[in-house]
Order: C-alpha cells, then structure tokens, then sequence
C-alpha cells in the first residue's frame, strides 16, 4: 500500500471519506468509532481519519483498515499540525467532530481525549481552497454511478483498451478536475447540456482522455488540463465508434463541420 505523496492525494481522499455518510453498508461506517487521529480541512468543513487519508486511492467501498496508523500519521506530518489538547482550537474542533458523529449515530473513540489521539489541522502553506469544489465532485461522482451498469465492448484488445479507457475517465477526481479546467461544453459540436436540458443537464459532460494508450500505466500520470478534454455523449461515442482506431478531437471536428455546414 502507498502512502499519498502530495496534497491532491490527500484531498481526493477528502472527497471519498466524505461519502461515509451515504454508505452505511460500508467497513468505513462500521469502524468510524475506531478512529482516533482526525484530520481536520477548514475550508473543505470536514474531518477525515488518518488511515483513510494516508494511503493513495482510498475509496470508502475499498477501505479494509489494512495497513498501520503511524505510518500514515508519519507521511501526514508534512502537511498537517497537531492541535494542542485542551486549547481553545481543540475543544471548537472536537465539538464540530462530535457533532458530525452525532449525525451518523455514532460514538467518538475515547482515545482522541486520552492516549495518542488528537486533532490535526492544514500547515498554514496547505491551508487552501482545493483545486476543485466539492460540489464538482459530487456531481460528476453522481454522473459515473448512473453509467456503472454500461457495457464494456468485447475483443481480445479492444476490452482491454475500453475498460482500461473508462478506468481513467471514471475517476471522480481526474473527472472533476477536467471538468473544472475544460468547462462543461463540447470541444467538438459546441453541445451545451445545461442549455438543451434546463437544469436535469446542468454541470453535465462527459470526459475523454487524449493521452495514448500505452502511457496509461499509472493514473498519477495523466494531467487533466493536457490529458483530457469533454465532450458531449454523441461526440464521445462517435471518436470511441471504431474501437481499434478512436479519432482525434481534430478529425472528429473536421468530419462535424463538414457535415453540419
């Protein structure tokens, strides 16, 4: 298990832990009381527990509490302060936790008060608007839940290259990210999904990524900004349609105007 190396790893994992409130049929939800170092983000107004911070890629359905503690409170010790037990801070922050786990039925973990427990908050250097709201997050995290049950194409290569494409355009936070540098109108025909829809469409589009295949080794990688772009669904499916040679934004674009002169 890796740790996070930088601090859009330890906000993606924010946006994740924030979902405990809606999986109550999750490891996370039944262990909550357990944890005992909460990490607390004053611009984001919420906490998250170290373990689930401190390693990468931590999603409340994978969470298992496999790994150790202190080495994630050693990895988060470059980002965060412990807040002084007893201080006026502390016992502020602690009401604000009780009362979040008041609202999931559950009870704090008594260590936070006694032992090795505590309250941390961001370095002043990390103490920052996120690069992507919540509200991004959330959306696009909605959006992907509804497109789950859609079908991988099948081949000896092309399933792979499909699901391996869908594996790094369905990651709410690379999604979230592209969609907060791209817009939510469609690189090719210009498609406004909000503007067709009235709000059902508002804060939809669908993300494509332009890196080649073969780079596709690991999502730390791909760069939203240089790597991905959106499209409208007709567009999307129209460069994926022949699945063993998917158009550029370029081709597809020259193919539209052509057609919609």
């Amino acid at each position: 298990m890796d740790t996070v190396k930088n601090w859009k790893e330890i906000i993606d994992n924010l946006r994740q832990f924030s979902y405990v409130t809606k999986q109550e049929d999750t490891f996370t939800f039944d262990k909550f009381s357990q944890f005992y170092h909460w990490y607390y983000f004053p611009y984001e107004e919420a906490f998250a527990p170290s373990k689930f911070l401190g390693y990468k890629n931590t999603t409340i359905k994978d969470y298992s509490g496999r790994g150790w503690g202190g080495i994630t409170q050693n990895t988060l010790l470059k980002y965060f302060d412990k807040v002084p037990f007893g201080s006026k801070e502390f016992k502020a922050l602690y009401q604000k936790l009780e009362d979040f786990a008041h609202s999931l039925g559950k009870p704090l973990s008594i260590r936070i008060l006694k032992g090795s427990g505590g309250i941390y908050t961001p370095k002043k250097e990390f103490n920052k608007n996120a690069d992507y709201s919540q509200k991004i997050f959330d959306v696009v995290s909605n959006d992907l839940t509804s497109i789950e049950s859609e079908s991988t194409l099948e081949g000896k290569e092309g399933a792979k290259t499909v699901k391996l494409v869908n594996i790094y355009e369905r990651i709410p936070a690379l999604r979230a990210k592209a969609i907060q540098i791209h817009g939510l109108i469609c690189k090719v025909c210009s498609f406004d999904f909000k503007k067709s829809y009235g709000s059902h469409g508002a804060d939809f589009i669908e993300v494509h990524h332009l890196k080649p295949l073969y780079t596709l080794a690991d999502a730390s990688l791909i760069n939203p900004a240089t790597d991905m772009t959106v499209l409208c669904s007709n567009c999307h499916r129209m460069i994926h349609r022949k699945k063993d040679n998917p158009l550029t934004i370029e081709q597809l674009k020259e193919i539209w105007n052509k057609n919609n002169s």
